[in-house]
């Protein structure tokens, strides 16, 4: 899948997914005799911070840290002052950040002699690349986005050379590698090139019956068992939250696709995406709900996750999915044709 590590691994995330990923990365590590440290940001993913004392049980890590990093970046420019925005922004960044999270002074060290897996490397990582010059890092798939990513001219040139600030998203030199189950589909020929393919199976496959149990105990504990009878998986998207529908029409989407799998005998089980704060309990009836701190490729573990159809608006967690007999992604270019859709009976399922 990867070379075989030279150093011990540090993984910075704020998603499920990525610290599912972080720790199918963290057992081969251990396979390699390597230890691995797990930097899970928490102003992103509401309540993400109270799956570390599960994770810890895996003893996979020898610590899960907990930082902040979307907040300190929401009034960066105002806290800073303009000068240091625009002079000293480099050096700002560090400052603050060790101010906010001390916990990353204390396992400089660790994080020092290792090499860095960074998840989606945007702003809020940019710590870790001026911080670690010297290290290795790798980019680690993030979804669509990674593949679809081209940076424009303009931007590459200011932030190299006028604002001294790292290019991110996988252009800087310090990005080696960037792991994606795709390597072929990336847009941007730079990127293709640092690309290496993590095989999402294999990383599965490897892990031993134990494993996988402890695993899906990590997340899922005894808050739900799936029936042996018809059934469908609908994830869901954080639509109005990320303002590509209003709440209300995305409330009626995914009810009037719940009412019509029912109809059409299926239980239907519901995913709801971390960042969404819709209640669906409150307006979906007749359906169950897997936790919300649950990360979906969990389901690919067992074979008696699966499942004869799932739906989904654009996530490409489905397309990760092995145990689903049929996938229907209605996708982004359908967005426009969503009063259709509400008007007319479902024939998509």
């Amino acid at each position: 899948i990867l070379k075989i590590l030279k150093m011990n691994q540090t993984f910075v995330g704020c998603s499920l997914y990525h610290i599912y990923i972080s720790i199918l990365l963290a057992h081969q590590a251990k396979k390699e005799v390597k230890k691995s440290l797990l930097i899970v940001i928490n102003d992103r993913v509401e309540d993400i911070e109270k799956l570390i004392p599960k994770i810890n049980e895996l003893q996979l890590f020898e610590s899960v840290l907990s930082i902040k990093s979307y907040s300190i970046l929401t009034d960066f420019k105002k806290n800073l002052g303009l000068f240091n925005y625009i002079f000293n922004r480099e050096k700002g960044l560090v400052a603050l950040f060790e101010k906010t999270n001390p916990i990353l002074v204390e396992n400089d060290f660790f994080i020092r002699n290792s090499e860095i897996n960074l998840f989606h490397v945007v702003r809020t990582r940019a710590y870790f690349l001026i911080k670690y010059p010297n290290n290795l890092f790798r980019m680690v798939e993030e979804g669509l986005g990674t593949y679809l990513h081209r940076m424009p001219k303009s931007r590459y040139l200011k932030r190299k050379y006028l604002i001294k600030f790292p290019i991110l998203m996988g252009y800087d030199k310090q990005v080696k590698e960037i792991l994606v189950q795709h390597p072929e589909n990336m847009k941007d020929q730079f990127l293709r090139n640092k690309s290496v393919k993590m095989d999402l199976n294999l990383l599965q496959q490897n892990l031993s019956e134990i494993e996988k149990k402890q695993l899906i105990n990590c997340f899922l504990g005894d808050e739900i068992t799936f029936s042996q009878e018809k059934k469908m998986i609908l994830i869901t998207q954080p639509l109005s939250e990320d303002g590509h529908l209003t709440e209300n029409v995305k409330i009626k989407l995914y009810k009037k696709v719940v009412e019509k799998a029912i109809s059409e005998g299926y239980k239907v089980y519901v995913k709801q995406h971390p960042r969404e704060t819709t209640d669906y309990a409150k307006l979906l009836s007749d359906v169950s709900f897997i936790p919300k701190l649950f990360p979906i490729e969990l389901l690919n573990l067992s074979k008696d996750f699966s499942f004869d159809l799932g739906f989904t608006f654009y996530s490409s967690s489905l397309e990760n999915l092995q145990n689903i007999k049929k996938k229907v992604v209605l996708g982004m270019e359908n967005l426009n044709k969503i009063n259709d859709i509400l008007d007319n009976d479902i024939d998509f399922l």
